[in-house]
């Protein structure tokens, strides 16, 4: 595919039914011998007058030695407790795509 005007960066923004706000964004990187990938980070904030707060990637330093269910309330990512693999992967894949797609 001969693309001369790829998506690089892509935020997609989702209102919540509590009225609260998740951006997501994805990245196209670069790293060692120059070969791309796609990074991709969270904000989320209660409603549309807040700032936005930055959602960790990182488990809990325990979550490997915890209970399942402990894991999944305390253990897992910040960020997945707001958001699903689904909605990343919506605006991770649209990443290196034309940018007509988006007209």
């Amino acid at each position: 595919m001969n693309n001369t005007n790829p998506i690089t960066k892509l935020s997609q923004t989702i209102q919540r039914q509590d009225h609260s706000e998740i951006k997501i964004t994805a990245t196209e990187m670069y790293g060692l011998g120059l070969q791309p990938s796609i990074d991709f980070y969270v904000h989320h904030r209660e409603n549309s007058e807040q700032q936005w707060k930055l959602l960790s990637k990182r488990p809990h330093k325990n979550s490997k030695n915890m209970p399942v269910d402990d894991y999944v309330k305390y253990g897992r990512p910040e960020y997945l407790n707001y958001v699903s693999h689904g909605e990343i992967l919506k605006v991770i894949s649209l990443i290196g795509k034309p940018m007509s797609i988006l007209n």
